[in-house]
């Protein structure tokens, strides 16, 4: 059997901000337009990400829209190659002729500037989910990094407004995605929504135990709702001897090697894109082996069951992903490495397609 992906998080419009053409065959990163399509990509979703120096700068609203503008604009130079989507009648016509289907998620929730009336005008350009929070929390969201940190001073969980938001999201049709927010904003945003949330890009604790994986009573949590765990591709993610590794190989390297400050790169975006491809590139000896990424699909199937698993990437906004993983042309070898650890082919196509179909569809404005 072939096998079509759906991909709930891809950090490409990052790229199309720094300059380069994602309509085209990019000579590196992880996807492009081109290797989307050849790769049997389907559903894609972009990534709408404000870094923070912008919420520093008050500036995350006009950051949104300049990343909303590049979406549609790479989109329509794309031409009949890809289509942008809101609904899943439409995705359905897509694969029916064989064209990539867009949409665009929002991680961390700075860019509505605390306003539902901004959150509302996101949904209406095409934003189906939404984290309230990146790394860094937001004023009515704390983020699993802050909710671990020993100094960090704020309040944990959502505030009124925050449960205002969560509440809108039902309304609009944008999905709670609780990828990067810390444990009691979990809790939170679950006993809050009343319709699926989602993980957009997460993997499993037990067998890496980083703050931005979940753990089991989280899952089962997502699973209740009926929402959906899209597996995150991060090496540092997938296995928790990366980091060590990594940071060993890095103290060497950098003491040796002349790495550009930013002033040397047309614009932030493309300083930072390209730092994340020049650390992969160091550290390519600490990826994990490929099947660690099987690992944390299989956990999760066995624990929630394949209706509520997925494959959220993260490509283009991680420097490495495990061995044999390069690029989306790597998905194809996802299928056979899943059958070869026994599950069926129907489980496989929901992992691998049509669960991320579903979520957007059970959570559509009515």
């Amino acid at each position: 059997m072939e096998f079509r992906f759906s991909d709930a998080h891809n950090d490409l419009l990052q790229r199309a901000i720094a300059g380069d053409d994602i309509a085209s065959r990019l000579p590196d990163g992880h996807s492009d337009f081109i290797r989307m399509q050849e790769a049997g990509i389907a559903v894609q979703i972009l990534s709408v990400w404000v870094p923070v120096r912008y919420a520093e700068q008050n500036l995350s609203w006009n950051q949104a829209q300049n990343l909303i503008s590049a979406f549609y604009t790479a989109a329509e130079k794309a031409g009949s190659l890809v289509r942008t989507v809101r609904s899943a009648r439409e995705i359905r016509e897509n694969l029916a002729g064989n064209r990539l289907s867009l949409l665009m998620g929002m991680e961390g929730g700075h860019p509505i500037e605390n306003s539902l009336e901004k959150l509302e005008q996101l949904g209406r350009q095409g934003i189906r989910y939404l984290s309230p929070t990146w790394n860094n929390s937001t004023t009515w969201a704390s983020s699993a990094r802050d909710e671990q940190s020993p100094v960090w001073q704020g309040r944990k969980g959502l505030s009124d407004f925050g449960r205002e938001v969560i509440r809108k999201m039902n309304e609009t049709g944008i999905i709670p995605d609780v990828s990067h927010v810390g444990e009691q904003t979990f809790q939170d945003m679950i006993s809050e929504s009343r319709k699926p949330v989602i993980a957009s890009h997460s993997a499993v604790w037990e067998l890496c135990r980083h703050p931005r994986n979940l753990k089991d009573n989280q899952m089962k949590a997502i699973a209740d709702t009926g929402g959906v765990v899209f597996i995150n591709f991060f090496s540092g993610f997938i296995d928790p001897d990366y980091f060590p590794e990594r940071n060993r190989i890095l103290s060497a390297v950098k003491s040796a090697e002349f790495f550009p400050d930013e002033s040397q790169f047309r614009n932030y975006e493309d300083y930072f894109t390209h730092e994340d491809r020049q650390i992969g590139q160091w550290v390519a000896g600490a990826r994990p082996e490929f099947d660690r990424l099987i690992d944390h699909i299989l956990y999760a199937v066995r624990l929630i069951g394949a209706d509520h698993v997925g494959l959220g990437s993260d490509f283009d906004g991680i420097e490495t992903a495990p061995a044999g993983l390069d690029s989306v042309l790597d998905l194809k070898k996802i299928p056979g490495a899943l059958h070869r650890r026994g599950l069926s082919d129907s489980e496989i196509e929901k992992i691998c397609l049509t669960n991320l179909i579903r979520v957007l569809e059970d959570t559509e404005q009515p």
